[in-house]
């Protein structure tokens, strides 16, 4: 059964999740200097992180794997949608 509740997201955490951002760019940024100006490889990045999220989420569900992995690969589609995000924005002004 899906369960939800309410969540209101605390300075704290903004400030760790913004932090984690931060530094994953930072290192994105290094590693992967070049990044595509078509929309479509650019979405198609951000769904790769997402599948590699999915996937996470599914070992820590079933194969007990430790949080921090699906925390990472939440950060990198945090990461990878901000890269997209500022190419749009550059390219279409």
């Amino acid at each position: 059964m899906n369960k939800q509740r309410i969540l209101v997201v605390t300075e704290g955490e903004k400030i760790d999740f913004f932090a984690d951002v931060q530094k994953e760019l930072l290192h994105a940024e290094k590693k992967f200097v070049w990044w595509p100006t078509d929309v479509m490889h650019m979405v198609t990045i951000v769904t790769e992180e997402v599948g590699e999220a999915a996937e996470a989420a599914l070992k820590m569900h079933y194969d007990k794997e430790p949080v921090k992995n699906l925390e990472k690969e939440l950060i990198q589609v945090a990461v990878t949608a901000m890269r997209a995000w500022v190419s749009l924005r550059r390219k279409n002004g």
